[in-house]
């Protein structure tokens, strides 16, 4: 047994699992990964000025539409943040419109002379009705 005890064990060698990938296809796989991030790290690049000239577009056509509203009022990043800012634009414009109509309503002056009547002869007495009557033959 003495001699059992003496005896170097090997150390266990890692057995090679034939399903497992090298180092070499490790790095293959890897590369690849990083070149199709790369390509869609450009795909979203071109997207995005994609999207903003297409929202320019759109902006330009709500500006379009209503060329009342001042298009430095109408901004933003998306096409919601562009149609709520148009939205507030043109309430602005159509309360400054209703305001200063009524401005002009309440300070409007008759062009010309007023127009001929009769005189009122509601708060006159029957007696003198009937001066005012024989007066103007």
């Amino acid at each position: 047994m003495a001699e059992n005890e003496n005896t170097v064990v090997d150390a266990p060698q890692a057995e090679e699992q034939p399903d497992a990938p090298t180092t070499q296809e490790l790095e293959a796989a890897l590369a690849e990964r990083e070149a199709r991030i790369q390509a869609l790290e450009q795909e979203v690049v071109g997207l995005r000025e994609q999207l903003e000239l297409a929202l320019e577009r759109y902006r330009a056509s709500l500006l379009k539409a209503s060329p009342e509203v001042p298009e430095e009022m109408v901004q933003g990043d998306t096409v919601r943040e562009v149609e709520e800012a148009h939205a507030r634009a043109r309430a602005m414009v159509e309360r400054i419109r209703s305001q200063l109509e009524a401005k002009q309503a309440r300070e409007r002056v008759p062009p010309g002379a007023p127009l001929r009547t009769a005189p009122d002869l509601s708060g006159l007495s029957a007696r003198e009705k009937i001066a005012q009557g024989l007066s103007r033959r």
